[in-house]
C-alpha cells in the first residue's frame, strides 16, 4: 500500500513537472512571438518614402550664362539610406491669345554641400580648377516641360545640405532667332521639386563597446548564381534588401583619425560567403555607385574560411558620425555564375531540392552569429591635439604642429572681409605680433592645413590656394647616393612639391603624382617645381567650393638635376600581362577603350610587348589604374602597379639636408581671383535665399573665367559689323532733305534724331570693349533709338493722312507721350510697334474718305497711290519681314542694316508732296 502511495506521489510530481515544463514553453514562445510582433510593428512604423520637402514653384530661364540658373535647397536627414529628388516642370502662357505652348528641354543638376559647377557649352575648365573627380559627385537629370515627374535617385546620400540649380537648356546664341515679342507663343516655364527619402535605424554603439549580433546568410550556391542573367549590380542589391546586413554609427571625436574594428564570429564557416565591411562618414556606406564617381568607401571583404577573428584598422572622419555596414557579398567575376535560357529550368529543379534540404538546416548554421567592437586611436605623435580650423588653440603651434595621420597640421587663423565670400587663412602670430610668411618643409615630412568652409556665406564665389618656393641661390651639398658612396660639390637643383587638397579626408602626396586618400589615389591638385619661375608656383582654385573641413597637405621631394630615367619598366610589362583581362571589360571615358582589341592583341604578344616604348607602356597602366575604365576594379592591382611605377621613376639620390621654404595663400573671393580677366566683369546674383557670383562675358568670350576664344570674331568682322550697322543710317539723310524740301520739317527734326541715335547706339552696342564708343549709357541709348525710330512711323502716318493742321499738332503730342510711355513699358513688344501703326492707318482712312465723300472725287491724286505707295509699302513689308522674322545673332548685323536702309528709303516713297492733296476740278 505504502508503495502504490510512492507510485502514485512520483507519478504526480512527474505530472505537474511537464505541466510546468510545457507551460514555460509556451510562455517562451509567447514571448519570442511577442518580441516578434514588436518588431515587425517597429519595422512598419518606418515609412518607405517619407517626404521630406516640396519647394514652392519656381520660374526659370533659359540659359545664357551662370545669372540664370534657379537654386533649390534641400536637406537631408541623418540616418537615409535613399533620396528621391522628384522635379516636374510645365508651360503657363503668359498671352491670352496663345494658349499653348511648345514643350522646353530642362536641365537639372544636383550635387551635396555645394552649388553644381557646370558648363552646359561643353567648354572646359581652366587647368588650375581643382579636379572634378576629388569633390563631391554632381547628378544630372533632363527633364521637358511636359507635367512628367521624374526622379533622381541617389543610394547612401551625404547628410545635410544639397543644392541644385535649373534652367532651360543652353543652345548655341549664334543660331538663336532674334524673335519679336508677341509674334509667337510667350510662356513661363515653372518647376516644381520635393525630396522623399528612405531611412534605416542604425544601432548606435561608443568606443570600445562591444556588441553581439546575428548576420542571416542563404547558401552560398543561392548567392552567387544568377538565374536571370542581371548584371551583378542588382543582384547586390537584392542581396542587401533581404535584411542580411547589419549597421552601425558611432561619432568620433575632434581628436581621433584612425579606428580599428574587431571583429569576432562565433564559429567558422567554409561554406559562407565573404564578408563586406564597409565604413563611411556622413553617409550610408552604398558601394555599388557609379564607377565614375568615387564612393569614398572603405571596403574589407573578411574570408571566413581563413580566420574566425579580424582587425582591421581604418581612417575615420573627426567631428561626425561615421557609418558602418556589415553584410554578405558576392565577388565579382570569381564566384557568381550566369546561367544561360537553357539551364534556367533544369537548374530551378535543383534549387528546389536545395532550398527543401536548407529548411532542415538548424538555426545556427542558417545564422552567423559575431561580435563587433570599434576603439579609437588617438594622434600618431602621442600629443592627442585635434586639428583645427580657423581658431587658435594652444601657444606657439606654428613651432610645434599637431601631428594627424602622419602629417604636420599648422593652426590658422581666419580673417573675415566686408564683401561677399571674402576670408583668408593665414598662419598664427608669433610671440611678436608678426604673422610669419614663410614656411620651412623638410623631405619626406609632410605638412597641412585644415580650415572651414561655411554653409551659406562661404559657398558662392571661389576657394584659392597658391603656393610659391622661394628663389634663392643655391649652395653646393652633400648628396648620398643610393648605392652608398659619396659624391661631393653635387648641385641640389630639382625640387618637387605635390599638393593634395581634398575636403573631409587629408591626401598623402605620393610621387611622382598621385595623391592617397585612404584606399583610394587620385592626381594630385597642384605639382610645383623650383627648374624655372613658371613651375615655381601652383594655384588650385576650388568655385564653389562645398562646406565642410578642407584639407591642404603639401610634400617635397628633391632629387639631381636632370629628370629621373624610367627603369624597371619591364615589370610594369609582367604586371600588364598578369592584368591583360582587365582590357575586355574597358568601355568609354576610358582613353583606351577604342584601342582595346589591338592593345590586348600587342600584350598577349612578348615581342610586340617587348618594343611598346615606355611612353606607351605608362598609358596602358594608367587605363588599368583608372576607376572609370573597367567594372572590375582591383584595388590590389592598382597597388602593384603604383609600387612598380614608383620604383621605375624613383629619384637618383637621397639627400640627407633637403629642404625649402614656400610662401602659401589660403583665401576666398568673388568668380575666380575676385575678377574675371580682361573680357568678362564679376557680378553677384541671388537665387532661392542664396548669393552667387559670376563671371558675364563680352566680345564672344566665353569660359568660367571668360578665356574662352574658340567664337571671338576676328577684329576685320567687327569693323564690319560697327560699320554697316552705323553707316547704314546715313540714308536717312535723302530722307530729311526730301522732307526739308516739301516742308515736313517736325518730321525732318524726328528723322534726324532718328538717325543720330541709331548710330550712337550701334557705336556702342556692336563694336564690343575694344571698338566701341558710347556717349551715354547704353540702355538710354537704346531708348532713344526705338523710341526715335517708333515717332518717325508715327509722325510720316500723319503726315499722309493729311488732316488739317490744328489737329496734327494734338496728334503729334498725343503719340510722343504714349509711344515715350510704351517704348519705357517694353520696347521690344509687338504691340509698341502694331498700335500706332493701326492707328495712323485708321487715321488715313478715316481723312481720305471724309476727303472723297466731300469732293466726290479720288483723294489723293492717282499717281500717289498706284506708284509710291505700293513701291513704299514694299519696302516697309520687306523691313518689318527682316526685322521679325529674319534677324538671328550671327546675321544681325546684315538684316538689321537692310532695316535701316529699308525704312529710310520707303520714307522717299511715302512722305507726300503737298500737291498730291490738291483737288483739281
Amino acid at each position: 500500500m505504502q508503495l502504490a502511495n510512492a507510485l502514485c506521489a512520483a507519478s504526480s510530481i512527474a505530472t505537474l513537472i511537464l505541466l510546468l515544463s510545457c507551460s514555460l514553453s509556451a510562455g517562451s514562445r509567447i514571448h519570442n512571438l511577442a518580441i516578434e510582433n514588436t518588431m515587425s510593428e517597429e519595422q512598419m512604423n518606418i515609412p518607405k518614402d517619407q517626404l521630406i520637402a516640396r519647394l514652392p514653384y519656381n520660374s526659370l530661364l533659359k540659359y545664357s550664362s551662370y545669372k540664370d540658373v534657379t537654386i533649390l535647397h534641400f536637406r537631408v536627414p541623418s540616418d537615409t539610406r535613399t533620396a528621391y529628388f522628384k522635379f516636374k516642370a510645365f508651360d503657363k502662357p503668359k498671352s491670352v491669345f496663345y494658349q499653348k505652348c511648345k514643350f522646353r528641354d530642362i536641365s537639372i543638376y544636383l550635387k551635396a554641400c555645394g552649388i553644381p559647377v557646370i558648363s552646359p557649352e561643353n567648354i572646359q575648365f581652366p587647368a588650375n580648377f581643382l579636379n572634378t573627380e576629388q569633390r563631391y559627385p554632381t547628378y544630372r537629370l533632363h527633364i521637358k516641360s511636359n507635367e512628367e515627374q521624374r526622379n533622381i535617385t541617389v543610394q547612401g546620400p551625404y547628410v545635410g545640405t544639397w543644392f541644385a540649380i535649373a534652367f532651360i537648356n543652353w543652345t548655341n546664341p549664334i543660331h538663336d532667332r532674334i524673335e519679336q515679342q508677341g509674334l509667337s507663343a510667350s510662356c513661363d516655364t515653372l518647376l516644381s521639386a520635393e525630396m522623399t527619402v528612405t531611412r534605416f535605424h542604425p544601432i548606435i554603439i561608443y568606443n570600445s563597446q562591444i556588441h553581439n549580433s546575428t548576420l542571416t546568410r542563404t547558401s552560398r550556391y543561392q548567392e552567387n548564381t544568377n538565374i536571370d542573367g542581371k548584371s551583378s549590380e542588382s543582384e547586390f542589391n537584392m542581396t542587401s534588401n533581404d535584411g542580411n546586413e547589419v549597421i552601425y554609427k558611432f561619432y568620433v571625436p575632434d581628436d581621433i583619425d584612425v579606428a580599428t574594428a574587431h571583429i569576432l564570429f562565433k564559429q567558422a564557416c567554409a561554406e559562407c560567403s565573404d564578408i563586406g565591411f564597409y565604413v563611411k562618414a556622413n553617409a550610408y556606406p552604398y558601394t555599388e555607385s557609379r564607377r565614375d564617381i568615387p564612393s569614398y568607401v572603405h571596403k574589407t571583404i573578411v574570408k571566413l574560411d581563413q580566420t574566425n577573428k579580424t582587425i582591421i584598422t581604418f581612417f575615420v572622419q573627426p567631428s561626425s558620425w561615421n557609418y558602418v555596414v556589415l553584410k554578405f557579398v558576392n565577388q565579382v567575376g570569381k564566384s557568381s555564375t550566369t546561367m544561360t535560357n537553357h539551364q534556367k529550368e533544369s537548374y530551378q529543379n535543383i534549387l528546389n531540392k536545395r532550398l527543401i534540404l536548407n529548411e532542415n538546416i538548424s538555426e545556427r548554421l542558417r545564422n552567423l552569429s559575431y561580435s563587433l567592437s570599434i576603439h579609437f586611436q588617438k594622434s600618431s605623435d602621442g600629443t592627442h591635439s585635434s586639428v583645427t580650423a580657423g581658431h587658435k588653440e594652444a601657444s606657439a603651434s606654428t613651432r610645434h604642429p599637431t601631428r594627424f595621420r602622419d602629417i604636420d597640421f599648422y593652426t590658422l587663423v581666419r580673417q573675415s572681409y566686408r564683401e561677399f565670400f571674402t576670408f583668408d587663412y593665414d598662419l598664427e602670430q608669433d610671440e611678436d605680433g608678426s604673422v610669419p610668411k614663410l614656411l620651412n618643409i623638410i623631405v619626406s615630412r609632410p605638412v597641412g592645413f585644415a580650415f572651414d568652409v561655411g554653409d551659406v556665406n562661404d559657398i558662392g564665389g571661389t576657394l584659392t590656394f597658391a603656393l610659391s618656393i622661394k628663389q634663392s641661390d643655391t649652395s653646393p651639398v652633400k648628396v648620398k647616393s643610393i648605392l652608398g658612396s659619396i659624391r661631393q660639390d653635387m648641385i641640389r637643383k630639382e625640387q618637387t612639391i605635390i599638393v593634395c587638397m581634398h575636403l573631409n579626408s587629408p591626401g598623402i602626396p605620393t610621387w611622382p603624382n598621385k595623391c592617397r586618400y585612404d584606399q583610394w589615389l587620385m592626381p594630385a591638385s597642384s605639382i610645383i617645381k623650383n627648374t624655372n619661375s613658371e613651375n615655381s608656383t601652383g594655384i588650385v582654385h576650388v568655385p564653389f567650393p562645398e562646406s565642410g573641413r578642407w584639407y591642404v597637405t603639401i610634400s617635397l621631394f628633391c632629387h639631381s638635376s636632370g629628370s629621373p630615367k624610367l627603369r624597371n619598366i619591364g615589370s610594369i610589362k609582367k604586371l600588364l600581362s598578369q592584368y591583360i583581362h582587365m582590357l575586355r571589360d574597358m568601355q568609354s571615358p576610358c582613353p583606351c577603350a577604342e584601342s582595346k582589341s589591338r592593345i590586348e592583341n600587342c600584350i598577349a604578344d612578348p615581342f610586340c610587348l617587348s618594343i611598346v616604348n615606355d611612353t606607351d607602356t605608362l598609358k596602358i597602366m594608367e587605363c588599368m589604374m583608372d576607376k572609370r575604365c573597367t567594372s572590375n576594379y582591383d584595388q590590389e592591382m592598382v597597388l602593384s602597379f603604383h609600387m612598380q611605377y614608383k620604383l621605375a621613376t624613383q629619384q637618383h639620390f637621397e639627400m640627407d639636408n633637403c629642404n625649402t621654404s614656400v610662401f602659401f595663400s589660403i583665401s576666398s573671393s568673388s568668380c575666380v581671383a575676385g575678377g574675371c580677366g580682361r573680357f568678362g566683369r564679376c557680378y553677384h546674383y541671388m537665387s532661392g535665399g542664396f548669393v552667387f557670383s559670376t563671371c558675364i562675358c563680352a566680345n564672344g568670350y566665353r569660359g568660367w573665367d571668360c578665356s574662352e576664344d574658340s567664337q571671338v570674331p576676328p577684329s576685320a568682322l567687327i569693323w564690319l559689323q560697327l560699320l554697316l550697322l552705323t553707316l547704314s543710317n546715313l540714308l536717312f539723310i535723302p530722307s530729311i532733305y526730301i522732307a526739308v524740301r516739301r516742308s515736313y520739317y517736325t518730321e525732318a527734326i524726328i528723322y534726324f534724331f532718328s538717325m543720330v541715335f541709331s548710330i550712337l547706339y550701334h557705336a556702342c552696342d556692336s563694336g564690343g570693349d575694344e571698338h566701341s564708343f558710347c556717349l551715354v549709357k547704353n540702355g538710354t541709348l537704346q531708348f532713344c533709338d526705338f523710341y526715335c525710330g517708333i515717332l518717325a512711323i508715327w509722325v510720316t502716318l500723319i503726315a499722309m493722312a493729311h488732316v488739317r493742321p490744328q489737329l496734327v499738332s494734338l496728334l503729334h503730342m498725343v503719340g510722343a507721350i504714349l509711344l515715350a510711355f510704351g517704348t519705357q513699358l517694353n520696347k521690344q513688344s509687338l504691340w509698341i510697334f502694331l498700335v500706332p501703326t493701326i492707328s495712323g492707318i485708321c487715321i488715313i482712312s478715316v481723312s481720305w474718305g471724309i476727303a472723297c465723300l466731300k469732293t466726290r472725287m479720288l483723294f489723293p491724286e492717282l499717281l500717289y497711290l498706284t506708284i509710291c505707295i505700293p513701291i513704299g509699302a514694299v519696302l516697309v513689308i520687306v523691313g518689318l519681314v527682316c526685322y521679325a522674322l529674319l534677324q538671328t545673332k550671327q546675321n544681325y548685323y546684315i538684316i538689321h542694316s537692310i532695316w535701316h536702309i529699308v525704312m529710310a528709303i520707303s520714307i522717299i516713297c511715302l512722305l507726300p508732296p503737298h500737291k498730291y492733296f490738291i483737288i483739281k476740278c
